[in-house]
């Protein structure tokens, strides 16, 4: 089975794919966006360009050089819509949903087991990690879907210190892909990787910090519904980051 190379950008304008319509996630390309439609790309692992590198994708540089413009005089990101207001307003339905419906709850786990069979990326075990104590509200397959399986995984989990959580994992060297960090964004280091540390703040104020970095194989994504770019929070949050592998 031929596979198609996907190359993520990890930035924070994006698709929209996850449990709300406007939580942001990487934008995933199924085919070479340096090159003719159907040529395969050179690119693979990890690689760090410039908006204003050759190999960036035109259509995409004009949006994010605004998107970099804003957070270096800001220190921030400003969005329209919360997600923070989403993402809790998930966490707190489906919970609901669960405590007065036993079938339901039921019926999440068995969707949450039947889902899991069919992943080929070596999952995080949340056991070994500050997330240990966290409920798992859903859990969703992403990345590429393979003969073995799908090479991604993403999961909304409800902790005591950060509250929403969502973590994003995408095994790309499963599928011989790669990412893109942009280098005018990258402003902190997981377990010696560079990565992307971004906090929105809606009209009404309200904080969503995102975190976002790749081992040698594998990409991964931390969403928390607070302010975590400073302080014991950013601390506690690197902490987490690093137990993830």
């Amino acid at each position: 089975m031929k596979i198609i190379l996907k190359i993520i950008v990890l930035v924070l304008f994006i698709i929209n794919k996850s449990y709300a319509t406007d939580i942001e996630i990487p934008v995933f390309f199924h085919d070479n966006p340096f090159s003719d439609e159907s040529i395969d790309t050179e690119l693979r692992g990890v690689r760090i360009l410039s908006v204003d590198d050759e190999n960036f994708p035109n259509y995409l540089r004009e949006s994010h050089k605004k998107v970099i413009s804003e957070i270096k005089i800001k220190g921030f990101l400003n969005v329209s819509i919360s997600k923070n207001n989403n993402i809790k307003s998930t966490i707190k339905n489906k919970k609901l949903e669960r405590s007065i419906n036993t079938r339901s709850k039921q019926d999440f786990t068995q969707r949450k087991e039947v889902l899991i069979s069919k992943l080929q990326l070596d999952m995080v075990d949340l056991m070994k990690t500050p997330l240990k104590g966290a409920t798992l509200i859903s859990i969703k397959a992403s990345g590429a879907m393979q003969e073995a399986g799908w090479t991604g995984v993403s999961r909304l989990l409800e902790d005591g210190y950060f509250g929403g959580v969502i973590l994003e994992e995408d095994e790309f060297g499963l599928y011989d892909g790669g990412i893109i960090l942009i280098s005018e964004l990258i402003n902190v280091t997981i377990n010696g990787e560079p990565g992307i540390l971004i906090e929105e703040r809606s009209f009404n104020n309200e904080p969503y910090t995102t975190l976002q970095w790749a081992s040698s194989n594998k990409s991964f994504i931390l969403k928390v519904t607070q302010s975590a770019s400073k302080g014991n929070k950013l601390k506690r949050l690197i902490e987490l980051a690093e137990s993830l592998y």
